[in-house]
């Protein structure tokens, strides 16, 4: 079981408990206003309801406790190993940037229709193809149809995932199940975490610096690397030194150029 990490924890709770009020709020009450209100739709984007965007992806289908659960079943286990990879800040800008670029992927293949979109699919798909880029040659193992164990890598999960919601999304552009959003949330995150391993391997991202200096981890890298190259500028060759060495002991220190006044002075301010 994945240990979890802070901004996975509150999200777990937060949608766990926006799912209870939505059950009392409609069976209790009777009332399904939420939905509509909270929910991403064309007309609401249009009539500037803009938070849509984000509102949606606390909200679940409470006519199927099997989408909120497999959304929480990916969060759950594939979330923790992410937010310890990136840092807290990048792995929220990550969830909540998947989950707004799913919404605007579906709101642009439904545009002229009514529908209503609901759920936290975008934002988790965001987190699957961010732990396949991070950890592509990880060994996971599914329980096909709940019973047939499968393993694959966590990259090929990702793209497997990816190409089911893009078969789906081709098949039927509308309906209960957004897959455009799927597929929008989930390419956002498999992109924005590629640039960041990438950047890792070329030492360009330090997130440990990060969290110390509260400087984004590229730009510690970056200027690591500039004060190594200005160092390495600075000190003069040894076997210049030498020879300059060897002209002022044979003609004196009235002999050497100032441009080599220069490399004695830099070398003896080194040593």
């Amino acid at each position: 079981m994945p240990r979890l990490t802070r901004a996975v924890r509150a999200l777990l709770i937060a949608n766990i408990a926006l799912y209870i009020v939505q059950l009392v709020v409609g069976t209790v009450f009777n009332w399904h206003g939420i939905e509509p209100f909270f929910g991403l739709s064309p007309a609401g984007v249009v009539h500037g309801c803009l938070w849509q965007f984000v509102s949606y992806m606390f909200l679940h289908d409470t006519g199927s406790i099997l989408h909120i659960v497999m959304n929480m079943f990916g969060l759950f286990f594939m979330g923790p190993d992410v937010e310890r990879e990136i840092g807290l800040k990048k792995f929220l800008l990550l969830y909540f940037g998947s989950g707004i670029l799913g919404g605007v992927g579906w709101i642009l293949l439904t545009l002229k229709s009514g529908a209503l979109c609901i759920g936290a699919s975008g934002a988790v798909f965001g987190v699957l193809g961010a732990f396949g880029a991070l950890f592509p040659r990880r060994q996971v193992t599914l329980l096909l149809f709940f019973v047939l164990p499968l393993t694959m890598t966590a990259r090929m999960l990702a793209a497997s995932y990816g190409l089911v919601s893009l078969v789906m999304m081709l098949q039927s552009q509308s309906g209960g199940i957004a897959h455009a959003a799927h597929l929008a949330g989930g390419l956002a995150g498999y992109l924005y975490a590629s640039r960041m391993a990438r950047g890792n391997a070329y030492g360009l991202y330090d997130y440990s610096s990060q969290e110390v200096t509260g400087r984004p981890g590229w730009i510690s890298g970056l200027m690591d690397r500039i004060r190594t190259a200005r160092k390495k500028q600075r000190e003069p060759d040894e076997g210049e030194v030498n020879r300059i060495l060897e002209k002022v002991a044979e003609k004196g220190l009235n002999s050497i150029t100032r441009k080599e006044r220069d490399t004695l002075d830099r070398a003896s301010r080194l040593r």
